[in-house]
């Protein structure tokens, strides 16, 4: 939590924002979804969300594993520890991942 202003004797809290999308040309650390990643990108699964979450999981997409774009576009593949999978646009934008 980040501590605000006095206000009145009291002190308020204002929770850190989550901030969603990539960085360019930076060293980011953003949260993000696996369909925003390009070619190349290698980041860390922090949440699989959706009804496919557990077939997901089943398959190694798991939270705390890393992931690479091998192929962007339809189905795009990523590689995840000595696999490869195909994954749709809908199934890879309920990948949270941080890079």
């Amino acid at each position: 939590m980040v501590t605000g202003n006095h206000l009145g004797g009291m002190q308020s809290q204002h929770p850190e924002p989550i901030l969603v999308g990539r960085v360019v040309g930076g060293s980011g650390n953003l949260m993000t979804t696996l369909d925003t990643l390009t070619l190349g990108d290698t980041a860390t699964i922090v949440a699989v969300v959706g009804a496919d979450a557990p077939l997901l999981r089943a398959m190694g997409l798991r939270e705390g594993m890393n992931v690479t774009v091998k192929r962007t576009g339809e189905p795009r593949i990523v590689g995840v520890g000595n696999i490869r999978l195909g994954l749709g646009r809908g199934v890879s934008g309920n990948i949270k991942v941080q890079n």
